[in-house]
């Protein structure tokens, strides 16, 4: 169980392993203590709870984003960042079908679900204009987008007013 600390209550969301200073949620959870739960069903239940959430590769694997950027909003409490790290739209590999086998081409194919990966999906993709889309919907602050991984993933930091 995570306490409060003097900067509050952190959450990381997809994330099956106990992390220090985190409570952790994940439909799957590998570790004792991560909580099993939807992460959006958990940020609708917790309204401003948070002061960080952190989502890592989670994002792309949600059928509604806008509803996980509305939710976040929701569960932080005001000046809370969220910390998202997703797929790079813009990145060749995820569209060279001839890769597959490295998890690679996660954007070329209709039934991508690599040997490390069993019955992952993929809803959606995003450039650096769809995640600062998001957060201005929901009403979250960019502080942060930037490139990582070789300019395969996209790190958006956020920040509720």
């Amino acid at each position: 169980m995570v306490t409060r600390s003097s900067e509050g209550l952190h959450l990381q969301l997809g994330c099956p392993f106990k992390c220090d200073g985190y409570l952790c949620v994940d439909l799957s959870p590998i570790d004792e203590g991560v909580v099993r739960s939807e992460a959006v069903q958990w940020l609708e239940t917790h309204a401003a709870c948070y002061s960080e959430i952190k989502a890592t590769n989670l994002l792309e694997h949600l059928p509604d984003a806008g509803r996980f950027f509305l939710a976040c909003r929701q569960a932080l409490v005001s000046g809370g960042k969220l910390m998202v790290r997703t797929d790079n739209a813009a990145w060749l590999p995820f569209y060279l079908p001839i890769i597959k086998r490295w998890g690679f081409a996660a954007h070329a194919c209709d039934d991508y679900k690599p040997s490390r990966m069993d019955a992952v999906h993929h809803y959606h993709v995003f450039s650096k204009m769809h995640l600062r889309h998001f957060c201005e919907l929901a009403g979250l602050k960019v502080l942060r987008i930037s490139w990582t991984t070789w300019g395969a993933r996209l790190l958006l930091d956020a920040q509720k007013a």
